[in-house]
């Protein structure tokens, strides 16, 4: 395991990063890579696992690079089980990102989905954009 930050980062921001690696996720994701541990439950996992393989993205990166870029992420990561499900998010499917970050305890969790970002915090947890994560760090 890493030292730095833990952290859950959501699938689309996750998605967001390895179809277009110079955007803000993109480098929100080579920064994690190298200084913090991501945070998975088998949810969370299997999320991304299914939406990284939908066509719908074959136009933007071939479908080896982004199963690729997948693998690296989840060889080095902590699996988590929750213990405790919440049902707090205004999107029901997003508590699965609650769930791995309470049980991860972790720093931080960064989304850009306006239901999880409405929360601000969740359990003395801080919900962050990819944005506001990497303008932290460089303080």
């Amino acid at each position: 395991m890493k030292a730095g930050k833990r952290v859950v980062v959501d699938t689309n921001t996750i998605i967001s990063g390895i179809l277009l690696p110079q955007s803000v996720p993109g480098r929100l994701l080579g920064s994690l890579i190298e200084r913090a541990t991501l945070i998975f439950s088998a949810a969370t996992r299997d999320e991304l696992l299914d939406v990284i393989a939908r066509e719908k993205f074959d136009r933007y990166v071939a479908i080896e690079t982004r199963e690729r870029a997948v693998t690296i992420l989840l060889r080095d990561c902590e699996m988590v089980t929750p213990r405790r499900l919440f049902h707090v998010c205004r999107d029901p499917k997003d508590d699965k990102f609650l769930d791995a970050a309470h049980a991860g305890k972790v720093d931080c969790l960064i989304s850009g989905d306006a239901d999880l970002n409405a929360l601000g915090a969740f359990e003395g947890i801080p919900i962050l954009t990819a944005a506001r994560y990497l303008a932290d760090i460089v303080r």
